[in-house]
């Protein structure tokens, strides 16, 4: 459906085109309700392109027997876009790895070598490959050449690694891979897991949790709730924001 509207601003003529359609243009397998305007300005005898898309303060101003349809854009059969996922993420205080800020992200295994503090400068899937191998292990030096026209110095690993390319060789010379095959047959070895990113964490959003959820109403304590409640919270109030939503749409004729 399309209505369009003609004003003056500033002295210049605009024509205001709202565009408001429920169906399946996108091919996502359902039908979605979109609410977009575009705006044309007058120069001389032609129209020429002004601006255009969800511009919700024109589209409010100019046709405001359809800004209760505001609320509803990208609204499909299914609910509000990624409903659940959105409103979650937005109202809670955890960023996008799913961390608060200052809990542990991610750990590695480290390598450490006669109970020093410090760990070994080792890849991870170095140190893993190390852990698996048995105690009587030799740690045969490979070495490996650039397979290119250019000319760089060969580099080296263990026999056994896999790490069967120059580029993935661990060791940029022969005296560090034999430094660290002397470490490994002559030291005590301990492997540890620690901690090697931290989260960032988030500032709460709940003016934008509310929008997303079409919840106005939503308290801070309500979205403060913990994930799962929370959820629960979004799928019991569902039914009734569908039925509002298809009532909306069958009051300005689109079903």
């Amino acid at each position: 459906m399309k209505k369009t509207k003609f004003y003056t601003e500033n002295g210049r003529e605009y024509r205001i085109t709202l565009d408001m359609r429920f169906d399946d243009e996108c091919r996502n397998g359902y039908k979605m309700f979109f609410m977009c305007v575009d705006i044309d300005e007058k120069r001389g005898s032609r129209w020429v392109g002004y601006s255009g898309g969800q511009c919700v303060e024109e589209m409010a101003k100019h046709f405001p027997e359809y800004a209760h349809m505001l609320k509803w854009h990208l609204m499909s059969e299914k609910g509000p876009m990624r409903y659940i996922a959105n409103t979650v993420y937005l109202a809670g205080d955890r960023d996008c790895w799913g961390t608060r800020k200052g809990e542990v992200r991610r750990t590695e295994i480290k390598l450490f070598f006669n109970d020093v503090p410090i760990p070994v400068d080792l890849p991870e899937k170095v140190i893993e490959w190390v852990m698996k191998c048995p105690p009587e292990s030799e740690y045969e030096i490979i070495e490996h050449a650039y397979k290119g026209k250019e000319k760089f110095d060969p580099h080296y690993t263990f026999k056994g690694l896999d790490e069967g390319t120059w580029y993935g060789c661990p060791f940029r010379d022969r005296q560090s891979a034999e430094q660290h095959k002397d470490a490994l047959l002559t030291c005590k070895k301990a492997f540890r897991s620690i901690p090697v990113s931290w989260g960032e964490g988030k500032e709460r959003d709940f003016d934008a949790a509310r929008r997303c959820a079409i919840w106005p109403e939503a308290t801070d304590a309500e979205l403060s709730l913990p994930k799962e409640e929370l959820t629960v919270l979004l799928k019991n109030r569902l039914p009734k924001l569908m039925e509002d939503f298809y009532a909306d749409l069958k009051g300005v004729g689109l079903i």
